[in-house]
């Protein structure tokens, strides 16, 4: 659950002044082979920005965003089972940043033909709670579809996210899984194959791709595959991780948003997985 509140101010021909607040509660349940963590936090930010610095098509923003979570984590890692260690953590950031984005796909669910892409900087300034420092966050995330046929369509996409800097908070780290992006965490980009939330290193890659067929005039099956790539530090030797997965996807477009079930698999659990989701994406 989240509540956000925002105040604009459009000049005729110009920018939006905005400014915003907003409270999330998030609660992430992660399971591994042999062990399992839960995270959960409360996050509250306020955020001072311009947007639409270009145009209405193109929305450049920039500002100035401060954000506090309060983070609880019970964790149990090559502990027996009846063993937990309870931590609470409180950290608080300002950010500096800068984002670009265009969406010029021909409908929202299903598009036909078209592209998007964002791209986004920003600097963290350490405040007084816990125990990080400052530092830098890159993304950035393009995707296309191109028509193969009257009802058959090839979708590519490639996201990237790239930190820099000492002791980052897990809470800002690289986080990746489910079908939707931005799940349980703002960073979260979406891979078929893990049903949650995986924390990944700070240099990531993931690109994507889909067949989607029209089976009938709302009934569509897609084919899915992504493949993500972390690493520590960009050399040769520094400790890394791939990740492999797969998804077969049967949607129905209707009034209230698409019906799609989905069944996946990666090769980080091993495990065949069912998502279902009804209805609009928020």
């Amino acid at each position: 659950p989240w509540i956000e509140a925002r105040l604009s101010y459009a000049w005729v021909n110009g920018p939006r002044a905005n400014i915003s607040a907003k409270y999330r509660f998030t609660d992430v349940n992660r399971f591994y082979d042999k062990s399992n963590s839960t995270l959960s936090y409360h996050f509250y930010g306020s955020d001072l920005f311009f947007s639409e610095l270009l145009s209405q098509n193109y929305d450049l923003r920039t500002g100035v965003r401060y954000e506090y979570f309060s983070v609880h984590t019970l964790m149990r890692s090559n502990l027996p089972e009846t063993s937990y260690v309870d931590t609470e953590e409180y950290e608080s950031y300002i950010a500096l940043y800068t984002a670009l984005q265009n969406d010029a796909y021909d409908a929202a669910y299903f598009p036909t033909r078209g592209y998007a892409y964002s791209i986004k900087g920003a600097y963290y300034i350490k405040q007084r709670n816990g125990n990080g420092t400052n530092f830098g966050e890159l993304q950035a995330n393009a995707s296309t579809i191109i028509p193969l046929g009257t009802s058959t369509a090839l979708k590519a996409a490639l996201h990237t996210r790239l930190l820099w800097g000492e002791n980052i908070p897990q809470i800002y780290d690289n986080a990746l899984g489910g079908c939707l992006p931005h799940r349980y965490l703002r960073q979260q980009l979406p891979f078929i194959g893990i049903k949650g939330c995986e924390f990944v290193n700070p240099y990531l890659i993931l690109p994507c791709m889909g067949v989607r067929q029209r089976l009938l005039p709302d009934v569509y099956a897609t084919a899915i595959i992504n493949y993500a790539y972390s690493t520590n530090a960009l050399h040769a030797n520094a400790p890394n991780q791939s990740i492999w997965g797969i998804g077969l996807q049967l949607s129905y477009d209707t009034t209230i948003g698409p019906i799609t079930l989905c069944t996946y698999w990666s090769d980080l659990h091993h495990q065949v997985g069912i998502y279902f989701s009804l209805g609009f994406e928020f």
